[in-house]
């Protein structure tokens, strides 16, 4: 389903030194695992994964560089492995479940590219390279899994995922290493899934 970028992590505003010029990106959620101790209260572990493609127009419209300059960039990534509780509440074929997690973050920054002429007419390439790294994540999630069968019920869920990496990026002139920035970038997003899954409780 989408991921939806919130706060700075989806702004294009330059006075923001925490803007993260992504897009609506998508996710994707490899294991969502719920086990119930008792009829309201169990367990509940994820693996899941993001990506967000960058606004390069507004990348570039903010960089100060000459309007002859093109951009590449990669898209931002995340991954995380959470656990925590899960909280249901029954009501016929229908199950109304609420999440609390948290856990381990990896994060990739984007590869940014500049392409384009300098002042004195030369071809010039300017490159922020990217950067990974670990933090702690956590997930606040609600939603419903309709019941079709005693095996098999559809799945719709919604998410907030708080995540802030620290990044190191290194910056380079025409190949030539230029210097380093390290900066914090917040990664909060909304998920929102739909799929099936298997009962086993």
């Amino acid at each position: 389903g989408p991921s939806i970028p919130l706060g700075s992590f989806g702004s294009t505003d330059l006075s923001d030194d925490n803007s993260g010029y992504t897009n609506v990106g998508f996710n994707l959620q490899l294991i969502n695992f719920g086990y119930k101790f008792s009829k309201h209260l169990g367990m509940a572990v994820m693996w899941s994964g993001s990506s967000f493609n960058i606004d390069k127009d507004a990348v570039l419209a903010n960089s100060g560089l000459e309007t002859a300059f093109s951009v590449d960039a990669t898209p931002y990534s995340f991954g995380s492995v959470l656990a925590g509780v899960l909280v249901s509440v029954p009501h016929g074929r229908f199950e109304f479940d609420f999440r609390g997690l948290i856990g381990l973050g990896y994060g990739i920054s984007p590869e940014i590219k500049y392409n384009g002429f300098d002042l004195q007419g030369e071809y010039a390439i300017l490159k922020q390279d990217k950067s990974e790294s670990f933090a702690l994540a956590y997930d606040l999630g609600i939603g419903t899994r309709y019941n079709v069968s005693d095996l098999i019920n559809l799945n719709l869920f919604v998410d907030y995922m708080g995540f802030k990496p620290e990044f190191s990026v290194d910056l380079y002139g025409n190949k030539t290493l230029i210097g380093t920035s390290k900066f914090d970038q917040p990664m909060n997003h909304l998920t929102i899934t739909l799929g099936f899954g298997f009962r086993l409780n």
